[in-house]
């Protein structure tokens, strides 16, 4: 993966992710959640050891586009467990 698409990539994360705090503001369970989802993949990707994992939590840049519903349903499934953890 060159240092272009990566970088493609990170700017499109955080349109995303602007976009998404912003429409969720008007409602307070959405937001909350994205609040979850992204302090939840900020601790992940910033964890290097991975110890004492229930699952496995695909991470994005492992996958194909085309497989990112798995990644998310991943994510959802183990939700519950993550947010008590952290």
């Amino acid at each position: 993966m060159d240092y272009t698409h990566l970088f493609l990539r990170i700017v499109l994360i955080c349109i995303i992710t602007t976009s998404t705090v912003v429409v969720s503001r008007e409602i307070i369970s959405i937001h909350q959640f994205f609040k979850n989802l992204i302090f939840t993949i900020n601790v992940v990707c910033a964890s290097s050891k991975g110890l004492s994992q229930v699952g496995t939590l695909r991470r994005a840049s492992d996958t194909r586009w085309s497989s990112h519903v798995r990644s998310f349903c991943s994510f959802l499934n183990m939700f519950d467990c993550t947010r008590v953890v952290l």
